[in-house]
């Protein structure tokens, strides 16, 4: 299988920076632009995700120029949610609907304007969700098709969120540590049979009822 790596979160030095820090304060805008260069010293194929904040819906060309100019080839774009540790958005005060409508326009036209100098993966996969008949197929209820790795070497699957997530009946979503197992040793472990299967389940019942499945294919467990 071929591995495309994701950088994220990839902005400029300001916005990366207002969300972005060490324990310390400090920024890390220079770190993750460092991984970049590495991965494009070293010729592997990447991929970075941007998170959109309630500042940067005021920044697409801005952010079209600055993946151009490091050479940026493939971006993805996920909003700031309230999810898992992150308690809070920028994203919900009022009329943030109509001002993330504009920014996704205006980028998309920019891109369009300048083929094959980005890829954007909400463009491209809701294209090929048009021009096909299959339904979508969403990659973090997918076991194995996103592989996390904390920073202590705890593995996990599916939804990278799931790495510092707690649960009352699960505690943890670890199944294993890098230096010790395999994937094959995840894939037994029994805590990873549990919530594969629960996950699976859900997607069937989404499947069952919800007119939306072809557009969404179930969705993040996260």
């Amino acid at each position: 299988r071929n591995v495309c790596v994701a950088v994220g979160d990839v902005l400029p030095a300001d916005l990366h920076d207002a969300h972005r820090r060490t324990r310390r304060g400090h920024g890390t805008h220079e770190k993750a632009m460092r991984a970049v260069r590495l991965l494009q010293d070293e010729g592997l194929p990447f991929h970075v995700i941007t998170v959109l904040t309630e500042r940067a819906l005021d920044e697409p060309e801005r952010l079209f120029e600055f993946y151009v100019r490091n050479g940026i080839k493939d971006v993805g774009f996920n909003i700031e949610e309230i999810e898992g540790v992150n308690t809070g958005s920028s994203l919900a005060a009022g009329g943030i609907e109509a001002r993330f409508r504009q920014f996704i326009r205006r980028f998309f036209a920019l891109v369009w304007a300048a083929p094959g100098r980005l890829k954007v993966r909400e463009l491209e996969s809701t294209i090929g969700l048009l021009l096909s008949d299959e339904p979508a197929r969403d990659e973090q209820n997918l076991p194995f098709a996103i592989v996390s790795v904390a920073h202590d070497g705890t593995m996990s699957t599916f939804s990278p969120e799931l790495l510092d997530a707690r649960h009352a009946r699960f505690a943890g979503f670890g199944f294993g540590h890098v230096a010790t197992h395999s994937i094959a040793d995840l894939e037994r472990a029994p805590l990873y049979r549990a919530i594969s299967s629960e996950i699976r389940r859900g997607v069937e019942a989404c499947q069952r009822e919800c007119r939306y499945f072809r557009w969404c294919g179930g969705g993040a467990p996260a």
